[in-house]
């Protein structure tokens, strides 16, 4: 029902009196939309001329920064800064399923209001995503020589750490 959103629409164009000019062709006002990474998308599509300024989980906490961002990459054909690993659009590959997108979508929901750490990669997925026999023997040899693996958002096993003297045994997972 729009009779809701009336006060919220009304204000907004009193603030930018364009959109109460151009008028609305269409309100969507659903659940929020999120990513496995809590990150936004926002950038350049495989659509030249289209780009994609998707799942801000905040809003207007998000917005702002996030609409300069693009507005540089539109306008200028390249980022102000390098945040293309936080924010790309395309990066999530084919290896992220619908199986691991609703274990990433699940574990990032329930650590909504939790404290999160620069360059965090949390585990959900990672039992998902398809490993090759190449992959195994790589992870078992740095293993071998001390290595302990994170699961990146890129849904990539990670030497995170190598332990001195070896691990001597399988894989540590952090």
């Amino acid at each position: 029902s729009l009779d809701r959103l009336e006060g919220c629409l009304l204000s907004a164009m009193s603030v930018v009196p364009a959109l109460g000019e151009v008028g609305f062709k269409s309100i969507v006002n659903g659940p929020t939309i999120w990513t496995g990474d809590s990150l936004a998308r926002c950038g350049r599509t495989r659509l030249p001329g289209y780009y994609d300024f998707n799942s801000l989980t905040y809003g207007v906490a998000q917005s702002l920064a996030l609409a300069e961002y693009l507005g540089h990459i539109i306008t200028e054909g390249e980022q102000p800064y390098d945040m293309a690993t936080e924010f790309d659009p395309l990066r999530y590959g084919g290896w992220a399923t619908p199986e691991y997108t609703a274990a990433k979508v699940l574990e990032t929901y329930s650590h909504n209001n939790a404290i999160s750490y620069p360059q965090e990669s949390r585990p959900a997925g990672r039992d998902v995503v398809a490993k090759s026999d190449a992959h195994r023997a790589l992870q078992a040899t740095l293993a071998s020589h001390g290595a302990v693996f994170s699961f990146s958002n890129a849904g990539v096993e990670v030497p995170l750490v190598f332990l001195p003297g070896g691990a001597g045994g399988a894989p540590l997972e952090l």
